[in-house]
């Protein structure tokens, strides 16, 4: 038996490979904290493009604690850290942005907040398998008639 990278052709479509990487961003426990769910609401309404320091999104909510204790309550909560999760919502935005041919991969990774089209290129690649340009001609050949 070898092993078989999971690629979009093991399984189907390339909505169905998405939404399996998606389920793979956030694994929460049972275990939720009012503080944690509030600042995970913060940071979705951002579009994922924090520039913010994780104790001024405390501050700015009127939490009363540490940007640290928050982003250890984060990660117990939710199982990865706030770095991560960012990212991950980042890349996700970007899939659904790389749907649309009238924008380029540069544009996309620069207006999501990467320094440079390279960095987004190798991240996307990291979680999704796929360079973006792959994924593009991938979904486009998913929607032909």
């Amino acid at each position: 038996m070898t092993y078989q990278h999971p690629g979009i052709e093991t399984l189907g479509t390339i909505s169905a490979f998405i939404n399996q990487r998606l389920v793979e961003i956030v694994k929460p426990t049972n275990y939720a904290d009012s503080r944690v769910i509030r600042f995970q609401r913060f940071v979705d309404n951002q579009d994922a493009k924090i520039g913010w320091k994780i104790q001024q999104i405390c501050q700015e909510l009127g939490f009363g604690i540490s940007g640290s204790r928050v982003a250890r309550l984060f990660r117990r909560c939710l199982g990865i850290t706030v770095r991560e999760y960012v990212k991950r919502k980042r890349l996700y935005l970007a899939a659904q942005r790389l749907k649309d041919p009238a924008l380029s991969v540069k544009e996309i990774g620069l207006g999501l907040g990467y320094r440079t089209a390279w960095n987004f290129q190798r991240q996307f690649k990291q979680l999704f398998s796929l360079t973006p340009t792959e994924f593009r001609k991938m979904y486009e050949k998913e929607i032909e008639p």
